[in-house]
């Protein structure tokens, strides 16, 4: 069954990170979920763990691709990274509501590093 599309609400892009004090403080956890409101009776959950591989939009996505109506990036053009870290700074909201935080190793290609390291 095809799913409608429907626009996902929009987060502040540039929320402040922890700390590096303040992530020490924080609680660990080994998963998190970002659930995607969908057309019909069921949302769409996303399941993300430590150790996983994750591509991310980037800020600065080109016109002419889209989320919602228009055909997806290459990965070229997407962030690519391993989640190494997730934590949660709140313990006072049930589990489901709880603000997740994800440390990424991210991953870069040979023409990324040639300006750092010439000689790849």
């Amino acid at each position: 069954m095809a799913r409608k599309k429907q626009k996902v609400p929009q987060v502040d892009p540039s929320p402040v990170p922890p700390t590096d004090a303040e992530w020490d403080r924080m609680i660990p956890f080994k998963k998190f979920i970002i659930t995607e409101p969908a057309s019909d009776e069921e949302n769409v959950e996303h399941l993300f763990e430590v150790g996983d591989c994750v591509s991310v939009l980037p800020p600065n996505l080109p016109n002419g691709y889209g989320v919602e109506d228009g055909p997806a990036p290459p990965l070229s053009l997407m962030w690519l990274g391993i989640i190494k870290d997730i934590r949660t700074g709140q313990t006072d909201q049930p589990i489901e509501e709880l603000d997740a935080w994800a440390r990424v190793q991210w991953f870069y290609n040979k023409k990324d590093l040639s300006s750092v390291l010439p000689k790849l």
